[in-house]
């Protein structure tokens, strides 16, 4: 008796990257409809219902002891919980090859979206703070460790919950710290132990559907 064995095949959706990686907000126009990004993973199919969904990451942010606006940056986590539905854009994708989709971008001209902290969150200390100073800039104010109070950069931040000393960083592209490196969330960008200024950038996810429902992991645009 002859039995035919149907061999088993992973056709499950998977993302491993985008390309580019990251990009300028400068750099988006009133064409930014017409940019886009190649994902590359496994398993896509040419389906008239390839779907690209974006989820940015959003902050919490709550009122400081002198009135001002806190933010807790983003891209601290890449948990769930940092994603809310209303920040959810989904665009048409592109076929390309089974490991390869060119995904429209959604609109990134609107300013991020901040989420209000839980009542106790001001009693709470934070590494890395968003603020803006009085000329409106915003900027990273980051907890400094042991070494660095030694230097003589570092200051107490008036708005900032709890007496600590603290360092202020307006450059886009900043250095990593031992916790970044050990938390894994150091992005090597542009170069090694160096990521970009999370109060100055928005994060978003990349996840793809070959049928508009079922959606590949999440990974980091």
């Amino acid at each position: 008796k002859n039995t035919k064995v149907i061999q088993w095949k992973n056709d499950t959706v998977e993302v491993f990257r985008a390309c580019p990686s990251y990009g300028f907000k400068n750099e988006i126009n009133e064409e930014s409809k017409k940019d886009m990004i190649t994902v590359i993973g496994r398993n896509f199919r040419n389906s008239s219902s390839l779907t690209c969904r974006y989820r940015f990451c959003t902050s919490t942010s709550w009122q400081g002891p002198l009135g001002e606006d806190l933010f807790t940056p983003c891209g601290i986590s890449t948990s769930s919980d940092d994603f809310k539905a209303a920040d959810v854009v989904f665009t048409p994708g592109t076929y390309i090859t089974e490991s390869r989709v060119s995904c429209q971008l959604p609109d990134l001209t609107n300013e991020k979206v901040f989420h209000p902290a839980n009542k106790t969150a001001i009693k709470n200390t934070f590494t890395n703070i968003c603020l803006r100073d009085d000329t409106g800039r915003m900027f990273l104010s980051q907890k400094c460790d042991g070494v660095e109070t030694k230097t003589g950069n570092c200051d107490f931040e008036p708005a900032a919950p709890g007496d600590e000393l603290r360092r202020r960083l307006y450059s886009l592209f900043i250095g990593c710290t031992k916790e970044d490196i050990k938390r894994g969330i150091c992005d090597n960008i542009p170069s090694i132990n160096s990521k970009i200024n999370p109060c100055l950038t928005v994060m978003l996810f990349v996840d793809v559907s070959n049928s508009g429902k079922i959606f590949s992991s999440v990974k980091v645009v």
